[in-house]
């Protein structure tokens, strides 16, 4: 087990989701990073798995944490339009984010107008998780 890291991250600070674990997992292949996070990274699927066909299904986000494991964490899922326009924001909360144990969350389809097409996901919030904490699995 390693300490925390106090090295300021992601806009300078000390929150929980911003700070770069010291010795981090390799990053999956296929993942883009998480907005205002570090060592968090996310794909999209269709929310059964594999690749979306109409584009208006519920929309699969799996993230995938590469450093401290992190619990009440909060993201905004975006999609936009090919203007680059936003079409959807839906925050997404989930109760803990272990490391390397990839996560799915998804976008319902009644909240996709149109197939996007591009999505982002940024961190909006999250804790620490402690180390002597028992898994929410």
């Amino acid at each position: 087990m390693c300490g925390l890291s106090l090295t300021p991250g992601v806009n300078n600070t000390l929150a929980p989701g911003t700070i770069a674990h010291p010795h981090p997992s390799p990053t999956p292949e296929n993942h883009e990073p998480v907005a205002d996070a570090t060592n968090l990274h996310y794909r999209t699927e269709s929310a059964w798995g594999g690749q979306r066909l109409l584009g208006t299904e519920n929309i699969g986000v799996v993230i995938h944490n590469t450093g401290y494991p992190l619990r009440n964490v909060i993201l905004r899922i975006r999609g936009f339009d090919d203007k680059k326009t936003e079409i959807f924001s839906v925050d997404s909360e989930m109760k803990r984010l272990e490391t390397d144990e990839p996560t799915t969350t998804e976008v319902a389809s009644y909240d996709i107008p149109s197939a996007p097409e591009g999505i982002t996901v940024s961190l909006v919030s999250a804790d620490f998780a402690p180390f002597d904490e028992p898994s929410a699995r």
